[in-house]
């Protein structure tokens, strides 16, 4: 389903590469909202577990009913940064993994080639309070998402 590929995670944004940074993970912490064109929203709660691991619960929200559609984990394995996403109504309720494949100081790009959909995310750090989130397959079958800290 799209919908639940347009719960790909918020990430930190870093300076210099992947496997090198430190990872500012706590830049993350708190409520992230999108509004979607049918009046609907999504939501993404993000808090830190250590220096090394987010934890976060991705969520459609229609009028006041809030359903939880994702697990969401970003951590450090090794010198690696994975992002993984357990989305309940796919591949079997089992976590998919992205690596960090490209960072800049104000762009995150995770990957799974192996993957049907999404094959990337990248997150564009915004301002302290916007990311956009282009969630694809190839540069002609990818979609962005605008998550705010406040839901307007």
């Amino acid at each position: 389903m799209i919908r639940s590929a347009l719960f790909a995670s918020l990430l930190v944004l870093l300076l210099g590469s992947c496997q090198n940074s430190p990872y500012p993970l706590h830049k993350l912490e708190g409520r992230w909202y999108c509004q979607m064109d049918d009046g609907s929203w999504i939501s993404e709660t993000w808090e830190s577990q250590s220096d090394n691991v987010m934890k976060g619960i991705g969520k459609e929200i229609v009028g006041e009913q809030e359903t939880v559609v994702e697990y969401l984990e970003l951590r450090r394995e090794g010198d690696a940064l994975i992002y993984s996403a357990t989305v309940l109504t796919q591949n079997d309720g089992n976590a998919i993994d992205f690596a960090c494949d490209s960072v800049s100081n104000d762009l995150l790009r995770f990957s799974n080639p192996q993957h049907d959909f999404p094959k990337f995310i990248e997150y564009k750090l915004i301002d302290e309070t916007h990311i956009n989130v282009t969630v694809g397959k190839d540069a002609t079958d990818q979609f962005t998402l605008h998550f705010s800290k406040d839901k307007k």
